[in-house]
């Protein structure tokens, strides 16, 4: 089971076409906070957009209402404040190409703001101080993604911080600013964690290679990750895992059952609980939202019928807990 497979873009710039396959899982970044509102993608109306919802699993409400593209992209994510929210859309074609770019939006649905006008960029993700994003971006040089920053409002240099040899993803900061976390296929690994600075040094991977790790979530105090097993991979079934920044204790969280998937975790801002997407109790293939106490217990179905036809690659939803705004 693959959680974004592959999808294939082909685009010509500077003269050169170039083929490339994304092998993606967009990651969360959890900031601190008292708990708000849950923001994901969905499809009840049959068009894919972007919806919150509170955690009890009342005032589900459509923030967006863009023409309407495929369910691989969209990968929203909180601001720290728990105001905005950041997430990649695009015009995707029949063979799965995207023009994908970064967009925020307020998270009452005003206020939509393109960041980035190159058709190459995904999964953004704020610094704990909101001043820069890191994001996924594809390499002219090889059409392999690289992680990326820039500033928050899209202006200025950007800087890429990976190999361009491999591709790279599930970029994330660590809630005190000093780490990203990724997961990436260098060294020919199917999928790995690592973590680094922000300049892109000292590169560390935490995870074994036998599992086939890629992050879905940094902790709000830095400590933990949430991670997914069988990334890039053809191995059926999918949990969720967590284990310590360092790599150490690795716990699996939770078990779906046979031919079922937990995917696309993320924990509360008050770092007690995990909001997740799961086909755990669906007869249709459909995924629905649920939350657990961060250990995989006390798990609570939320919301159903978020995923109208099924789901492909069984990814879809993605899930990010923002917190509750100061006035």
């Amino acid at each position: 089971m693959r959680r974004f497979t592959f999808v294939r873009g082909v685009f010509m710039m500077l003269g050169a076409c170039l083929v490339i396959a994304l092998m993606a899982q967009p990651a969360s970044a959890t900031f601190p906070g008292k708990n708000g509102r849950i923001v994901f993608v969905a499809n009840p109306s049959g068009s894919w957009q972007l919806y919150t919802i509170k955690a009890n699993g009342s005032g589900m409400t459509q923030i967006t209402d863009l023409t309407a593209t495929a369910w691989e992209f969209w990968a929203p994510t909180f601001s720290p404040d728990g105001k905005k929210v950041l997430f990649t859309y695009g015009p995707v074609d029949d063979g799965g190409n995207c023009t994908c770019d970064l967009y925020v939006i307020n998270a009452d649905g005003s206020g939509l703001v393109n960041l980035t006008n190159d058709g190459l960029s995904y999964y953004g993700h704020w610094s704990p101080d909101a001043s820069h994003i890191v994001f996924a971006s594809i390499s002219l040089q090889t059409g392999q993604t690289v992680i990326t920053t820039m500033r928050a409002d899209g202006t200025g240099t950007r800087t890429t911080l990976t190999d361009p040899a491999w591709n790279s993803f599930g970029n994330a900061y660590t809630p005190d600013g000093r780490q990203i976390v990724m997961d990436s296929e260098q060294r020919g690994l199917v999928s790995a964690l690592w973590t680094m600075n922000t300049q892109g040094h000292d590169q560390v991977r935490i995870t074994p290679a036998a599992l086939e790790g890629c992050v879905s979530d940094v902790s709000p105090d830095g400590n933990r990750v949430l991670i997914l097993n069988h990334c890039n991979s053809n191995i059926p079934g999918a949990q969720i895992f967590s284990a310590g920044i360092d790599g150490r204790k690795i716990e699996q969280l939770t078990d779906p059952g046979k031919g079922k998937v937990d995917i696309s975790s993320a924990y509360s801002p008050d770092g007690t609980k995990i909001v997740f997407a799961s086909n755990r109790m669906s007869s249709d293939g459909s995924l629905d939202l649920y939350t657990a106490k961060r250990d995989g217990t006390k798990i609570h179905r939320i919301a159903t019928g978020l995923t109208v036809g099924g789901c492909p690659d069984n990814e879809c939803v993605t899930p990010s807990w923002g917190s509750e705004p100061q006035r």
